[in-house]
């Protein structure tokens, strides 16, 4: 079919069903709420979920006695004063348990609220990762003579982090490092 043909019998169905009906204003909002219908719904059955399991749990447990996790005895039975001090060991050491979670809460809300966000300086970011950059070149002139015995390499490693970072503590560190190998054997380069 050719593209003229076509494009007039394109046209002619546009005729012949008039225009497009006009969407609904609110269609935004409706489509929204539909999404948060739906997503509540889907929160609602996994919480209804949970919760049915933990009724089932609970049951379950019920249903079996007690169970060694409780630490109480079945009923009719008297604890002993050992079983006693034993429960009241247990209790003490839940309540320190749950009073250090207090305080730990009370550290985190008092540290949010007293110390905002502090921004990241651009600055020291970059000679933080100057700084590192000599360290890891440093430490491969360590690994080409300790591992591999490249004297020679090691040293033009430790010359490139004294030339390439020489305002870092590393470029002093690769100078005391180049000089003790150049010492071993008397060379110097």
């Amino acid at each position: 079919m050719k593209e003229d043909q076509l494009a007039g019998e394109l046209r002619e169905a546009d005729a012949a069903f008039g225009p497009a009906p006009a969407l609904p204003e609110d269609l935004h909002d409706r489509v929204v709420r539909r999404w948060r219908r739906r997503r509540v719904g889907r929160r609602l059955s996994v919480a209804a979920g949970l919760v049915a399991a933990v009724a089932t749990a609970g049951t379950w447990l019920s249903l079996t006695g007690p169970t060694k996790t409780t630490g109480l005895p079945p009923e009719g039975v008297h604890p002993t004063a050992s079983g006693i001090r034993a429960l009241d060991a247990a209790a003490d050491a839940r309540l320190a348990t749950v009073e250090r979670m207090l305080v730990l809460g009370e550290r985190r809300r008092a540290l949010g609220a007293a110390a905002p966000a502090q921004a990241i300086d651009p600055v020291e970011a970059v000679r933080r990762q100057v700084d590192r950059s000599a360290y890891l070149i440093l430490l491969r002139a360590d690994r080409l003579y300790q591992v591999t015995g490249r004297r020679d390499a090691a040293i033009a490693t430790y010359q490139q982090v004294i030339k390439t970072f020489p305002q870092t503590r590393w470029a002093e560190v690769a100078r005391q490092r180049e000089s003790t190998l150049q010492q071993q054997t008397g060379d110097t380069l």
